[in-house]
C-alpha cells in the first residue's frame, strides 16, 4: 500500500537537485581574454608583473587559483612556495629552472603546458616573450626568495 507520504519522497530529492543544480551554475566564473582584469601584481614579486585573481584571497587560507601575466626579459629569482604549486603556462615562453642559484642556461624552456611544483623546491626563472601562467594552490600566496636581497636588487 503506497502512503502519501511515498510521492513526498520521490518529489523532494527532485527539488533538491534541480535547486542543486542551480545554485551550481550560480557560483560558475567564466573568463575570456576579453574580460579577465588584470592589475600590478603583489609586492613580493618584481615589477611589472600583472595579476588577476580567478579564485580565492591571496592572503587567506584556502583554494587559490590566479592568472600572472610576466613582460618579456621578466626574471623570477631563486624562490619557493611554503604550499602546493600547480602552474600552467597558458601563452609565451617561461624558462624554469630548479636550484637556488639563478643560470639561463640551466632553465627549460615551458610553452603551453603543465607542472607541478612541490612547495619549498627553490626555482628560478625568466621570459623572453610575454607569458601568461595560471598558478593554482592553496592560499596563503607567499614567496620565499633564497637570498633575501633578491627583491631589491634590479631585476
Amino acid at each position: 500500500m503506497k502512503t502519501p507520504y511515498a510521492k513526498f519522497n520521490l518529489i523532494v530529492p527532485f527539488f533538491i537537485g534541480v535547486l542543486g543544480v542551480s545554485l551550481a551554475h550560480a557560483e560558475q566564473v567564466t573568463a575570456t581574454s576579453d574580460n579577465v582584469k588584470w592589475v600590478n601584481a603583489p609586492a613580493s614579486l618584481p615589477q611589472g608583473a600583472k595579476i588577476a585573481i580567478m579564485e580565492g584571497d591571496l592572503g587567506k587560507p584556502g583554494a587559490l587559483k590566479f592568472l600572472l601575466k610576466f613582460p618579456a626579459g621578466y626574471m623570477l629569482k631563486p624562490q619557493s612556495s611554503p604550499t602546493l604549486n600547480r602552474i600552467m603556462v597558458i601563452s609565451g615562453n617561461f624558462n624554469l629552472g630548479l636550484g637556488d642559484k639563478f643560470d639561463k642556461s640551466h632553465t627549460i624552456p615551458m610553452r603551453a603546458g603543465y607542472m607541478h611544483w612541490p612547495h619549498k623546491s627553490p626555482f628560478f626563472a625568466w621570459t623572453n616573450e610575454e607569458t601568461i601562467v595560471e598558478y593554482e594552490g592553496v592560499g596563503p600566496w607567499a614567496v620565499t626568495y633564497a637570498y633575501s636581497t633578491d627583491l631589491t636588487k634590479k631585476q
